[in-house]
């Protein structure tokens, strides 16, 4: 059941798709080629940062000395266009979690003001402003594709504040024994 609506839910043969599929193998016990799997994934030139952040983070959850050599290479790849590969994926490709974020999207474009900042008081004052610009970029956004939408929002956002959080993770991560 977990295969059916898992594999629906990223796009078939992505990053998140093969980690999915491999921990539910490993979980039962039948992860015989997780090591290969894994091997891919850290290979690819497909997988941006998230991927390797991830990775490191579960690797790192089973005790995992691999944990290292993912967050070092999470660590080589942080820059945007890197970036790029992780949300396209979803952006590009049909999957349930596409499906969420056009909803999502959607939602958020019919917001209106008082609700913006009802939404708005419980966030950081950095994100609060994200929020704001972002509610206001997709009303102006209305006939534009959800990656024409989001892609300079989400670029904006990871150069302002997400890459130094990933970052951060990946530096702990590459520093553990």
């Amino acid at each position: 059941m977990v295969f059916k609506f898992g594999s629906d839910l990223f796009p078939r043969e992505s990053w998140p798709w093969t980690v999915m599929r491999e921990a539910i193998f490993s979980f039962g016990d039948k992860g015989k080629y997780t090591g290969l799997e894994l091997e891919n994934i850290f290979e690819s030139d497909q997988t941006g940062p998230l991927g390797y952040a991830t990775v490191a983070k579960l690797l790192d959850l089973i005790g995992s000395p691999a944990k290292a050599a993912f967050a070092s290479r999470g660590l080589s790849r942080l820059s945007i266009a890197d970036f790029r590969k992780d949300y396209l994926l979803i952006l590009q490709r049909d999957c349930v979690l596409k499906q969420c974020l056009e909803n999502l999207v959607k939602a958020l474009g019919r917001l209106d003001d008082k609700e913006v900042e009802t939404l708005a008081a419980i966030l950081s004052t950095e994100d609060a402003g994200f929020l704001r610009k972002g509610v206001h970029s997709l009303r102006q956004g209305e006939n534009k594709s959800l990656i024409e939408i989001l892609s300079p929002m989400l670029d904006e956002y990871w150069e302002k504040r997400l890459r130094a959080n990933i970052e951060a993770g990946l530096r702990k991560l590459a520093a553990q024994p």
